[in-house]
């Protein structure tokens, strides 16, 4: 009887040190295609992109006055 209690807690524990493990990695975002980290990045540069041609439009807009 002891022995299949200790094989219970043992299992216990082994299955929560996993579950800890895949909720971590969840957390950092390996469960996705792409990193939070980076895809921060490209929506950023994106915005920068589009502030850049917009600026660039009203550049040209002023010119032709």
């Amino acid at each position: 009887m002891f022995m299949i209690c200790l094989f219970v807690v043992q299992a216990e524990r082994e299955h929560d040190k996993k579950t800890k493990k895949k909720e971590l990695a969840r957390q950092q975002g390996e469960g996705t295609w792409m990193l939070p980290s980076v895809d921060e990045r490209i929506k950023h540069e994106e915005e920068v992109t589009i502030q850049m041609q917009f600026l660039s439009c009203v550049v040209l807009l002023c010119k032709k006055e």
